[in-house]
């Protein structure tokens, strides 16, 4: 079974607590990897890199994601196999 590299943009539902939702983040996926990325208006995306098996799918990740308490929006920014 192969593992792709999959980073996923999160969007927070408020800036009020990014450092709280960025830990929590952290702590339930830990990805190999977490970053910012500055949005418009002040307002900033968490860029979560996760090592996943390619046959779990990257939409089930995506979806458990954006049900995340804090979280607005989830979105896939690249699947690459490794």
């Amino acid at each position: 079974m192969a593992q792709v590299a999959t980073i996923v943009k999160v969007f927070p539902e408020s800036m009020d607590h990014f450092e709280d939702l960025k830990q929590r983040l952290q702590k339930h996926f830990k990805p190999l990897k977490i970053g910012e990325e500055e949005m418009a208006f002040g307002m900033k995306a968490i860029i979560l890199t996760l090592i996943l098996n390619e046959d779990d799918g990257s939409e089930k990740i995506e979806h458990e994601i954006a049900t995340f308490k804090g979280v607005s929006q989830a979105q896939i920014d690249s699947v690459d196999r490794l």
